[in-house]
C-alpha cells in the first residue's frame, strides 16, 4: 500500500482500519451526536407526557415514573443482546437504520397514550428501537478505529455524545413551550413537539444509511449461529476484564437513568408551586441537564487520552471512582 494511501486512513489522530472511509467515520460523529441525545431526552421528556397528556395526579407522578422505567430497564435487557447479535449477522448498518426509525415511531406514538397501559405497550416498541441505537453505537467503535487509538476515537464520540445530549435538551427541551406561546394548547403542544422529533428521526435514519459502512463485520463474514453468538457473550464474562466491564456498565447505566428522569419530574411536579406551566418548568430544568452534560463533554477528550496511556482496567477504575 502506497504512503498516500496509507494517510488516507488517518481521521485526524486515528488510525482507521482498513475499508473504513472518513465519510464513514463522519457519519458515526453525527450518529453519536444525534442518537445518544435523542435516547436521554425520551426518558427526559417522559415527565411531560405523564402529567400534561395523562394528567397523573401530583403525588402518583413518582411511582409512575418509577413503573415505567422499571418495564423499560426490562425490555432494555431482553432487546439489547438481541440487537447486538443481529448487528453481528446482518451488519451494524441496517440495525441502526432500522432502531432509529422505530424509536421515531415510540416518538410519535408516545403523546397519544390515552392510558398507562398504552404508555407500557408503546415503551417496547421503544426498548426495540433503543436497543439497536444503542447497541450499533457501541459496537462501530471496534468497527473502525484501530486497536492503538480506540481510546482517542471513544474520546472523540463522547465529545458529540456530550455536544447532542446538551443541544437535545436545550432545544428539543423549548419546544412545548415555544409552541404554547404560538397558541397551542399544552397539551397538543407537546404532540407537536414530539411530532417534530419523529420526523427528524427519518431524516437521521436516511443520512445513516448513506454514510455508514455497510456489510457485516469482518469477523462475522461467516454466519455464526445466533445461538453461538448468545453463548459467547455469556461466556466472555467469564473473563474477569469483560466481567468488570459488564459491572461498570451496569453502575453506568442507573446512574445516567435516575439523573435523565427524575429531574424533569420534579420540575413539572413542582411547577404549580412556582405558578408556571408544565412546559415552562419543564424547560428551566433543562439548565442542570445542560450543566452535568457540558462538564462530562469537557471532560471526554482527557479520558479519551487516559484509556489510550494507560491500562484499561485502571482507567475504568478512575473513572468509576470520579462517578462515585
Amino acid at each position: 500500500m502506497s504512503n498516500k494511501q496509507q494517510e488516507g486512513r488517518k481521521w485526524g489522530p486515528v488510525s482507521l482500519l482498513e475499508g473504513v472511509s472518513h465519510v464513514n467515520v463522519w457519519t458515526y460523529m453525527w450518529a453519536a451526536f444525534f442518537a445518544i441525545g435523542l435516547l436521554g431526552f425520551f426518558n427526559y421528556g417522559q415527565s411531560l407526557v405523564l402529567k400534561t397528556i395523562l394528567g397523573i395526579p401530583e403525588d402518583q407522578l413518582g411511582d409512575a415514573t418509577k413503573n415505567l422505567q422499571t418495564w423499560a430497564e426490562i425490555q432494555a435487557i431482553i432487546y439489547i443482546p438481541i440487537a447486538g447479535v443481529l448487528s453481528d449477522r446482518y451488519g451494524r448498518r441496517i440495525i441502526l437504520v432500522l432502531g432509529t426509525l422505530i424509536f421515531g415511531l415510540a416518538f410519535f406514538l408516545y403523546p397519544y397514550a390515552g392510558s398507562m397501559m398504552d404508555l407500557y405497550l408503546i415503551r417496547i416498541i421503544h426498548a426495540v428501537g433503543a436497543a439497536a441505537m444503542a447497541s450499533t453505537m457501541a459496537t462501530i467503535i471496534n468497527d473502525y478505529p484501530k486497536e492503538s487509538d480506540r481510546g482517542t476515537f471513544v474520546g472523540i464520540g463522547s465529545v458529540f455524545n456530550g455536544l447532542g445530549v446538551v443541544t437535545m435538551i436545550l432545544v428539543f427541551g423549548r419546544l412545548p413551550v415555544m409552541l404554547e406561546n404560538q397558541g397551542m394548547a399544552p397539551d397538543e403542544a407537546v404532540r407537536m413537539a414530539w411530532l417534530i422529533i419523529a420526523l427528524i428521526c427519518v431524516g437521521a435514519a436516511i443520512i445513516f444509511q448513506l454514510g455508514l459502512k455497510g456489510g457485516t463485520p469482518s469477523t462475522y463474514s461467516q454466519r455464526i449461529p445466533l445461538k453461538t453468538l448468545f453463548a459467547d457473550g455469556i461466556k466472555a464474562a467469564k473473563n474477569p476484564r469483560i466481567a468488570y466491564a459488564y459491572a461498570n456498565s451496569f453502575a453506568a447505566r442507573a446512574d445516567l437513568t435516575i439523573i435523565g428522569i427524575f429531574v424533569s419530574l420534579w420540575a413539572v411536579k413542582v411547577a404549580p408551586e412556582l405558578d408556571l406551566s408544565d412546559a415552562e418548568a419543564f424547560e428551566m430544568s433543562t439548565a442542570s441537564a445542560a450543566v452535568a452534560s457540558t462538564v462530562g463533554l469537557l471532560w471526554s477528550p482527557f479520558m479519551g487520552i487516559i484509556c489510550d496511556r494507560m491500562n484499561r482496567i485502571s482507567a475504568m477504575t478512575l473513572a468509576a471512582f470520579l462517578a462515585a
